[in-house]
């Protein structure tokens, strides 16, 4: 069984590896009056994305059936356009936030209906977990599809024992090449992020991370392919800290109220 209390005292604002600080000491000086940019030292998962999506040809994607927002463009997932509209979404937190907040917060041992997941929404924003202006970017119903599906009652199941761990913060030390298209730098980056949730099975860990990307039936490669670096150093990170493998990266698109593996 994973120790839940070395995971919620994890101190991610610690370099525990000697290797990994002596390096970040020796970097400044390194680069000093040189002419090559150094990679930078630290970099978030968001940021690792950006970055590489940067890469991608905006015509292939759009060539693809690929919508790519502008970059001041709110993410907003088109089952939430129905109905709320892009000018009050703009106002609001971000879709991706308010989600993943009700995800890391709702009880899901106790949620049999749709009905379930909007008292417990009501609950969150009375106790101000949420934004009540932003209780309706969710959709309760697609809530409870997830945990109807095999992959929730997995996560029900797991969340019941006690083996569900949710919004875990980590940091990792890479090779800048590993996570920076442009850069063939060996120098070792520190990465931080928040993994949504994983769950420990007899045959080792899951990985999942709730996604709420607007896409069409038959893209599930278009998000796995968008996500796969993430999902990969999530996992080294997982099996770095916990010296467990991780036998499962999963994906659940809400888009498409479908799971995608990694």
């Amino acid at each position: 069984m994973i120790d839940e209390v070395m995971l919620n005292n994890f101190d991610t604002t610690i370099v525990y590896d000697e290797k990994i600080r002596a390096t970040l000491a020796f970097m400044d000086e390194y680069f000093e009056g040189g002419e090559t940019e150094p990679a930078p030292t630290k970099l978030t998962v968001s940021e690792i994305k950006r970055r590489s999506m940067e890469e991608i040809h905006t015509g292939e994607l759009e060539g693809a059936g690929v919508r790519v927002p502008d970059a001041e463009e709110p993410p907003v997932p088109g089952f939430a356009k129905e109905s709320s509209g892009q000018e009050k979404a703009a106002a609001g937190a971000g879709y991706g936030t308010v989600w993943h907040q009700v995800m890391a917060s709702l009880d899901f041992s106790s949620i049999v209906s749709a009905s379930d997941v909007e008292a417990q929404l009501r609950d969150l924003a009375e106790a101000g977990r949420i934004r009540q202006e932003d209780v309706s970017f969710i959709r309760p119903g697609k809530i409870a599809a997830f945990l109807k599906s095999p992959l929730g009652q997995e996560v029900k199941a797991a969340k019941t024992d006690g083996r569900l761990f949710r919004e875990q913060p980590f940091v990792i030390g890479v090779r800048a090449s590993e996570v920076l298209p442009e850069s063939d730098s060996e120098d070792t980056v520190l990465v931080q992020g928040i993994m949504d949730a994983f769950y420990e099975t007899e045959e080792g860990i899951v990985l999942l991370d709730y996604k709420t990307d607007h896409l069409e039936a038959g893209q599930e490669d278009v998000l796995a392919g968008r996500y796969r670096m993430q999902m990969d150093l999530y996992a080294k990170a997982l099996e770095g800290i916990l010296k467990k493998k991780v036998v499962r990266k999963v994906l659940y698109s809400f888009s498409l109220n479908e799971e995608i593996t990694v």
